[in-house]
């Protein structure tokens, strides 16, 4: 697997400066005063502090932890997992690099109230401090950090809430990326999600030739409840493995981290670590019917997504390989089963008889999509 560190702040730039020379793009730079709505409670235009009224007929809710677009429009709840992810703080700087730590790889450590992450760029090194204030105040975190880095330094200091609107796709308003939901930086799942937002938004303007009725007609009603409940399950997926890191570890030194070992666990996780536990020779296939059944949805029971499904399969002009990943049977989830037993080994989790961890990892991997046997190398 290949990873990459970008400078995010270069980055923004250098996308700006590829979008700004397009003549079908605008870019304006204002404060959004006020969403305004139609009878049916859809966005009508945006008000402008500076310029006038933005309309259009579909809006991307990029606004992150403020959420402005989707917040006016989706009549769901925001899904609070705080109960799992209790991290809701950050702190985050950056510091020079030395010869002592010239180094190419992402660093995660363990801290009093959750953990710190290390980033090395080419001129310098990105570092920031993620945990709960239910267990440390944000003074002692920033004096915790301080001692750790070895001087006193400025940081850029954010607050979120763990977790996800129910409808990221609501009458004409996508929420993509933080809009949509975030549980903390932990696997770094930020581009993966906006990545797979972002793709089915390409297949519905690519395959409906008329804007006005992107958000209005049955075909377009059908795509929202498949892609929210998409979405949706990634989220979930997403929460359960980042929960993974904390209730699989070893580390009980304090009040923080001992609460994971009270914690009431998701049912999907807790089936997972149960088969993985008691795997054996004689029970593989379940361990990996119980992942696909636990992290990839069933349309079995919902005829109007089959038939929507079904019919999309011969009506699609945008990449195959793209329109696989959210709706021709693909992933479904955001972490695959060798994701999470890359976990479970990494935390030295392993089954009761560990020498069938061997027989899990050389034996073909089924893929309940396409019956294809995959062998891993």
């Amino acid at each position: 697997m290949s990873s990459f560190h970008f400078d995010s702040y270069e980055m923004l730039t250098a996308l700006k400066n590829m979008i700004t020379p397009n003549k079908q793009f605008e870019w304006v730079k204002d404060t959004i005063t006020s969403v305004n709505l139609d009878d049916d409670g859809y966005i009508k235009d945006l008000e402008l502090e500076k310029n006038k009224n933005i309309s259009g007929d579909i809006y991307l809710d990029c606004s992150g932890f403020s959420r402005m677009l989707i917040s006016k429009v989706s009549e769901s709840s925001f899904e609070d997992y705080s109960e799992y992810l209790p991290c809701n703080r950050a702190i985050a700087t950056h510091i020079d690099i030395t010869k002592e730590k010239k180094y190419v790889w992402t660093t995660a450590t363990a801290m009093e109230a959750g953990w710190h992450w290390s980033i090395p760029l080419q001129d310098k090194i990105g570092v920031g401090y993620v945990y709960s204030n239910k267990f440390i105040s944000d003074r002692s975190a920033e004096k915790e950090f301080n001692n750790h880095l070895g001087g006193k330094h400025d940081y850029l200091k954010l607050r979120f809430n763990p977790g996800y609107h129910k409808e990221s796709f609501s009458k004409n308003c996508f929420a993509i990326g933080i809009a949509s939901g975030f549980f903390e930086p932990m696997e770094a799942t930020a581009l993966m999600t906006n990545l797979k937002q972002v793709i089915p938004l390409m297949w519905l303007i690519k395959n409906d030739s008329n804007p006005s009725e992107l958000y209005s007609n049955d075909r377009v009603k059908s795509f929202r409840k498949l892609y929210n409940k998409n979405i949706e399950n990634m989220f979930l997926s997403i929460r359960d493995y980042i929960f993974g890191h904390y209730y699989l570890s070893d580390n009980n030194h304090s009040s923080f981290w001992k609460y994971f070992n009270n914690v009431k666990l998701p049912n999907n996780f807790s089936n997972l670590i149960e088969a993985w536990k008691n795997l054996n020779n004689d029970n593989v296939d379940e361990f990996w019917d119980i992942f696909y059944k636990g992290y990839t949805l069933d349309y079995d029971n919902d005829e109007e997504l089959e038939q929507f499904i079904i019919h999309e399969n011969s009506y699609v002009s945008i990449p195959r390989t793209l329109s696989n990943q959210w709706l021709l049977g693909g992933d479904k989830y955001a972490f695959s089963a060798f994701s999470w037993i890359a976990l479970f080994m990494g935390m030295n989790y392993y089954p009761e008889n560990f020498k069938y961890v061997d027989d899990l990892l050389t034996q073909p991997l089924p893929h309940p999509s396409n019956k294809a046997n995959i062998q891993l190398i």
